[in-house]
């Protein structure tokens, strides 16, 4: 018999990696649930092997449906603080009532087993304008510290490859590491001369307690776009979000760690800066 696997979220840009990554698989069925359902693509939506579902997450009776029968649940929501907690909380209990094998978020005193999956940064973000690293413009990487501090990034796709083969690992719970590079950025700006032929230059913004200073200033009432990048600069080089070496290391022998050399050797240099905001839209 198939295996049932449900995501909320499918919309989104990991939910759709997922999905995709989930659908190579044989004897698999995706039971996706989405809000506006002309925002899922057209590849996922023409499968055979896909069930749509069109509702608010944050409804009861569309979440049951989701959940119904299902032997794995994903969350690949995002959102607010509240709405995470909130629907994801929701999305767990009602796992639980439909006696739900596995659903992938951290879980302590249910009857289900919980998983939750550690990645690192997104490497499709690092290369944003908004996570203020990467200046296609003038070809730099701006960095608080030393840039020698270890980053730990992953791509969305690898992130997916990794979810789709713990989806199918009947001994997977608790908190799973995977991370498709470990690297400091004098690492990438030498790995980007080695692809591209070109040495980003360097520009040192401060100490990482300078960095500390910055956060611990935000106004985090304001919309959090403009603090997160911050946030995520600070925790992601100072090692305290770390999975270690290990997590280059993996249980399944299909799956590749997909590092900032592959990534880089599939982007162009004018793609990088906006090459995140087309991730899942492959067909």
């Amino acid at each position: 018999m198939p295996l049932l696997v449900a995501v909320a979220g499918v919309s989104g840009r990991f939910g759709r990696c997922v999905v995709q990554e989930l659908l190579k698989k044989p004897d698999i069925l995706v039971r996706g649930l989405v809000r506006d359902s002309s925002k899922v693509a057209v590849v996922i939506r023409s499968s055979p092997a896909f069930e749509l579902l069109e509702g608010d997450v944050t409804d009861s009776i569309t979440l049951r449906q989701l959940v119904k029968g299902a032997d794995v649940v994903i969350s690949a929501l995002m959102g607010s603080d509240s709405f995470m907690f909130e629907a994801q909380k929701q999305l767990i209990d009602l796992s639980e009532e439909a006696k739900v094998p596995q659903i992938y978020e951290y879980l302590q005193g249910k009857s289900i087993k919980g998983v939750h999956v550690l990645i690192g940064a997104f490497l499709d973000t690092f290369w944003t304008h908004w996570f203020g690293i990467w200046n296609p413009e003038e070809l730099s990487l701006s960095f608080w510290g030393t840039g020698d501090e270890v980053w730990e990034l992953t791509s969305y796709e690898n992130t997916a490859e990794f979810v789709a083969e713990v989806a199918l690992d009947n001994n997977a719970t608790g908190i799973q590491n995977f991370v498709g590079d470990r690297t400091s950025i004098r690492g990438i700006a030498e790995i980007f001369e080695e692809v591209h032929g070109q040495k980003p230059s360097l520009k040192q913004l401060g100490s990482l307690n300078d960095l500390k200073v910055v956060i611990d200033s935000a106004n985090r009432g304001e919309d959090p776009m403009t603090w997160l990048p911050s946030f995520y600069q600070y925790y992601c080089s100072s090692g305290q979000t770390h999975a270690g070496p290990g997590a280059l290391g993996t249980p399944y022998p299909a799956l590749r760690h997909r590092g900032v050399k592959e990534y880089l050797q599939n982007h162009s240099m004018e793609s990088l800066a906006t090459a995140m905001f087309v991730v899942g839209t492959k067909n």
